[in-house]
């Protein structure tokens, strides 16, 4: 119901003129749920990863923000996203060794706004999937509710819940350790290697290549559509 509504809203801006082209075509994208009828191998995924400030959506900061699309089944390097937010209060020491990221980065990236738009145009009206995803949706979420009052519209799907339903059953659920599908214990345990994890290019890398694994086991128990793949 607030979807529709939202959706509806922002519609209306659209078609006033109060959003740029980049974010008018990214509402004109999700008007319809006609994705979801699709095969999984006729759409477009966008794996991404934020960095954060923290992990409290309401204080917190997105500090980057990594994607890369997979189309056809085949993750495309040619198609990636990355893009530094501008943040000057994080201390150097904090932002290489929690992050990864050069403090230059910070200080000459976008900011927030143009950030949000640019990512908006990347992922278009796409299924967004990432490793604990109502995170990282909920952060970019934040962004656009501010600056364009509506939340990410695009449908997205967490290879934590992917991982869990795909090796984990009824008769085996008692089994279920958290600790075992984290993105570094998935990426173990089925043999991804990427030396520039804990970055958001780096992490989105991984999680597109685990993501990939885990749709052809999917197709495997007959899962062929983008809507039996977005089932909890």
């Amino acid at each position: 119901m607030f979807s529709f509504w939202y959706k509806f809203q922002a519609q209306q801006k659209s078609r006033s003129g109060a959003f740029s082209s980049s974010v008018s075509a990214y509402v004109n994208h999700n008007k319809s749920h006609k994705l979801s009828r699709k095969r999984v191998e006729d759409c477009r995924f966008v794996v991404f990863d934020t960095e954060t400030t923290g992990f409290d959506p309401q204080k917190d900061k997105i500090l980057s923000i990594g994607a890369i699309a997979i189309k056809n089944g085949i993750v495309s390097p040619r198609e990636s996203f990355e893009v530094f937010v501008r943040n000057r209060k994080l201390t150097k020491q904090s932002a290489v060794t929690i992050h990864e990221i050069i403090p230059r980065d910070l200080q000459d990236g976008l900011g927030e706004e143009e950030a949000v738009i640019q990512f908006l145009d990347f992922i278009k009206g796409d299924v967004l999937v990432a490793h604990h995803a109502a995170f990282d949706v909920t952060m970019v979420s934040q962004l656009t509710q501010h600056y364009f009052k509506f939340p990410l519209f695009n449908a997205s799907l967490d290879t934590f819940y992917l991982a869990r339903r795909l090796e984990l059953n009824t008769a085996n659920w008692y089994e279920f350790k958290p600790q075992e599908y984290t993105l570094d214990s998935l990426c173990k345990r089925y043999h991804i290697g990427n030396s520039a994890r804990h970055n958001a290019a780096g992490d989105a890398l991984a999680t597109a290549e685990l993501f990939q694994i885990l749709v052809k086991k999917a197709q495997t128990r007959g899962i062929q559509t983008v809507s039996d793949l977005l089932r909890k």
